[in-house]
């Protein structure tokens, strides 16, 4: 586990981003971690960020997770507590090289204490916590898609994205918000001696990278975003030998010899067979009789005009399957009810039409009915054992 780098007052190390889109699948050590340089250097280099996204990867299809809202709320009921709050007329001295700042807090039988507070890099004031909160979703969900295509690429069980995900933003937290060995928090309250910022006040790597992210707004925190994620993600991933190790589990379902065998054996039969292509092409059933499970399709309708009533789950938050287009949708008025929704192989994850989900089952069911009369054929079942097979 490599050591943690801090920063005293004036200087710098491993404080650069990458400029260039990094590899999400492998990250390796970085070469600059124990390299100190000035923080003028820093502020050069962060001008050559160019936005790109790390991976080819989009955020867009996660702009409501269940779970990032809850992790910025939470950031947003911390940086808005009374005890992270300074007094009215309380003195601000900001540090002389970044963008941070401290209070000097003293209330009646309590112990002073100093509270640290981000400032705006334009305007030199600290900005409002709303502007903070939007700022931080925008970065844990680009932490949030990258670390996602990382765990992906990992053979480990889906179950296990989630445990890897808490650490990971449980890290972030941290490093913002709480006062670690010798480093300070940069949102958040320590107890110090002294008011003004000496030469043992420090900071980490990558909190000298979130402090310059927050103090920005507008175009250059949107270009800022993607990198300082990825440069986030590894520098956790550095700290944590295990982050990258697969567990030695899988979610594939293995069949039998002998299924595998059946399956080959009807695949092949139906290559050539020119009523199963008018199913699959024309969608159209080429057999006479009552074959066709009626019933399932009118319950299936059915059920599709149901949710297609329900207009909630458009607003509400959701949980994203990582690897299957699957969403899980929340509501705040009824959390005992969820809604499962297929989505879109789109970049966005969009909700599937119902129209079109619909005539993919009746498709579906076509081509299972024509595969299952085909079956009890070459088994020579009676009409009985067919009925009964399909109950």
């Amino acid at each position: 586990m490599p050591s943690n780098n801090f920063h005293q007052v004036g200087q710098l190390s491993s404080g650069e981003l990458p400029s260039e889109p990094v590899d999400t699948k492998v990250l390796g050590s970085s070469e600059t971690n124990s390299k100190k340089r000035k923080l003028k250097q820093y502020l050069v280099q962060s001008d050559r960020f160019n936005g790109n996204t790390p991976g080819q990867v989009s955020i867009e299809a996660y702009h409501n997770i269940h779970f990032l809202q809850n992790r910025r709320d939470n950031f947003r009921k911390e940086i808005e507590s009374s005890e992270r709050s300074p007094l009215r007329g309380a003195r601000f001295i900001p540090h002389k090289h970044l963008k941070i700042g401290r209070y000097f807090k003293r209330e009646k039988d309590k112990p002073p204490v100093t509270i640290l507070k981000v400032l705006d890099a334009s305007l030199d004031e600290t900005p409002k916590n709303d502007i903070l909160a939007v700022k931080y979703n925008q970065l844990i969900r680009w932490m949030y898609v990258i670390h996602e295509k990382q765990l992906n690429a990992l053979n480990i069980p889906t179950f296990m994205h989630s445990v890897r995900q808490r650490k990971l933003f449980d890290w972030l937290d941290e490093e913002l918000l709480t006062s670690k060995e010798k480093r300070l928090p940069i949102f958040g309250m320590v107890k110090l001696s002294h008011q003004e910022w000496g030469e043992d006040d420090e900071f980490g790597d990558s909190q000298v990278e979130l402090i310059h992210y927050f103090s920005l707004n507008g175009e250059e925190k949107e270009k800022l975003a993607p990198n300082l994620a990825t440069s986030l993600v590894q520098r956790f991933q550095e700290e944590d030998p295990k982050a990258l190790n697969d567990a030695g589990g899988s979610d594939k379902i293995f069949s039998s010899a002998a299924l595998q065998k059946s399956n080959e054996k009807l695949r092949q039969s139906l290559t050539n067979d020119h009523k199963f292509e008018t199913i699959v092409n024309a969608k159209r059933w080429p057999l006479s009789g009552d074959y066709l499970p009626k019933s399932t399709l009118e319950y299936f309708k059915y059920q599709l005009k149901k949710l297609n009533e329900d207009q909630n789950a458009k607003q509400s938050a959701r949980s994203v399957h990582p690897k299957l287009p699957v969403s899980v949708y929340f509501f705040k008025k009824m959390p005992d009810y969820q809604m499962v929704r297929i989505l879109e192989n789109t970049p966005n994850k969009g909700v599937v039409r119902f129209n079109v989900m619909y005539n993919k089952f009746w498709k579906l069911v076509l081509a299972t009915t024509y595969i299952h009369l085909k079956v009890s054929q070459e088994k020579e079942m009676t009409k009985l054992e067919y009925q009964q097979s399909r109950e």
